[in-house]
């Protein structure tokens, strides 16, 4: 059963909710706290982090979470990068529509996955 199919309002909330935690995954992992930018940015150094500290994100994760890679380049880019390409994949592989329509590049990310 898809969600564009079916007239189940549980499976289409359902989808809304993943597709807006995968689209906040992508941002986190790419964009903010962005780890990966943690050695690699001097506006990360100088303005994210600060920003973070002041608005009380790390009471919620510690900040230790945007070090853990720290050094490991290798290990930063084959957590993160799948992270993200996984996170932002997800929506199109389950929305029926665009798999329909894109049945190539559907099948491509899903060998990819």
């Amino acid at each position: 059963m898809t969600v564009e199919t079916s007239s189940d309002p549980v499976l289409k909330w359902m989808y809304v909710v993943m597709t807006y935690l995968c689209v906040g995954m992508v941002v986190q992992i790419l964009v903010a706290p962005a780890s990966w930018l943690v050695e690699r940015s001097s506006w990360h150094q100088e303005v994210m982090l600060p920003f973070l500290r002041k608005k009380l994100f790390f009471r919620l994760v510690p900040e230790v979470i945007l070090s853990k890679y720290q050094g490991q380049t290798l290990v930063q880019f084959t957590h993160l990068v799948p992270g993200a390409f996984w996170a932002g994949i997800i929506p199109f592989q389950l929305h029926s529509t665009w798999r329909k329509n894109h049945r190539k590049a559907h099948r491509f990310m899903g060998y990819l996955l």
